[in-house]
């Protein structure tokens, strides 16, 4: 369920009782609210409290969402755990299952798997080559990811609006962009 105003409101007035400084304002809530509204109100909690436990000073929008970000992901695996993945998975399946072999795998490692080639990482004479290129390509999907789960929905489909337009050449006036 998506943060209400209300649910912010009560966010910044944790955040002022811990950062005595922090102000709380109607702007805030309403600027707070805008950005982090798609962040269901339990991920904000708890990733205000882990703010609250670790940081001296207060947190940002931004802090936020990377912390809702982090707690949100689905597949929190290192890249030399996502190889351990792979490798379970080759000698589960083997070349010549090659289909369940990757469609066994999480979609994050599957298009690692994918773009090497399920042949490569079976046949490969220099596997400690191609594992290095594994790990490599997964954590930079993970950090695209994770940029993507960084901007808020509203604003994504804003961007894609604006990105749409420009491909067709039309233009975003203020009265569309709310």
């Amino acid at each position: 369920m998506e943060a209400t105003k209300a649910d912010i409101a009560k966010m910044l007035t944790i955040i002022s009782a811990a950062w005595p400084r922090f102000e709380p304002s109607a702007e805030k809530v309403n600027l707070w609210h805008e950005m982090l509204r798609d962040i269901p109100k339990q991920v904000l909690a708890v990733a205000v409290k882990r703010l609250i436990a670790e940081r001296s000073f207060p947190p940002s929008i931004s802090d936020i969402r990377k912390e809702a970000s982090y707690l949100l992901d689905p597949d929190k695996q290192t890249p030399a755990e996502a190889w351990g993945v792979v490798q379970n998975a080759i000698r589960k399946y083997g070349f010549y299952r090659a289909v369940e072999g990757v469609s066994s795998l999480p979609p994050r490692i599957r298009k690692v798997v994918n773009c090497i080639g399920w042949t490569n990482l079976c046949t490969s004479d220099n596997i400690s080559v191609l594992r290095g290129q594994f790990m490599k390509m997964y954590e930079q999907i993970q950090e695209e990811e994770a940029k993507e789960r960084l901007m808020p929905k509203q604003l994504r489909r804003e961007v894609l609006t604006g990105s749409q337009l420009k491909m067709i050449g039309g233009s975003i006036d203020e009265a569309q962009v709310d």
